[in-house]
């Protein structure tokens, strides 16, 4: 028995799944209400073209029953690979291929990195690493062609970045400048 159940809906989404890049379901608080019940849900296939989806469920307790994410009332927002097979949420075989901080100082973790080991930005696999502030703030549906605050990607064909290759690194955040963000 179940509360609620979300549900994949292409063929071979394998809802959730992360290729070993961290855990495909974190359980955050995005929305600063002091409860950690909103949950961070990626799909390395997911989408109607296997580009690979991330979800943001906001108070994910207020759901009930099956709840397919082809429907917009299952979810607060979805971020999509820019095109097929960009594999967004995964670095493969590492760890953390999205990552929740707080970025821009405003006392919690918001702002959202997602790792596209595949994305083809300048040329095949040069892969990209997105960054989509304030994501409490958004909702619908988002491409990553265009939806996202900074962009960091490879500079050459099979570049892959940020791809790590079982590193137990993923994405990282230091805080190289000592303002404590």
């Amino acid at each position: 028995s179940f509360r609620a159940r979300w549900d994949g809906v292409v063929a071979g989404e394998s809802f959730p799944y992360t290729f070993n890049s961290g855990p495909a379901v974190q359980i955050v608080d995005a929305d600063n209400n002091g409860t950690a019940n909103d949950l961070l849900v990626t799909s390395i296939l997911g989408g109607t073209s296997s580009s690979g989806s991330v979800y943001l469920i906001k108070d994910a307790a207020s759901y009930s029953g099956l709840l397919p994410t082809s429907s917009t009332s299952s979810y607060s927002v979805r971020f999509t690979g820019a095109s097929s097979l960009d594999g967004i949420g995964s670095v493969t075989e590492s760890k953390n291929g999205v990552l929740l901080a707080d970025i821009d100082g405003n006392g919690y973790a918001n702002d959202l990195f997602i790792a596209a080991y595949a994305a083809d930005i300048f040329a095949t696999d040069t892969g990209a690493v997105y960054l989509i502030k304030d994501i409490d703030k958004k909702s619908g549906d988002i491409s990553l062609a265009a939806g996202f605050d900074a962009r960091w990607s490879g500079g050459a064909i099979s570049d892959t970045l940020p791809y790590t290759n079982s590193s137990e690194q993923g994405l990282h955040l230091v805080d190289v400048d000592g303002n404590g963000i």
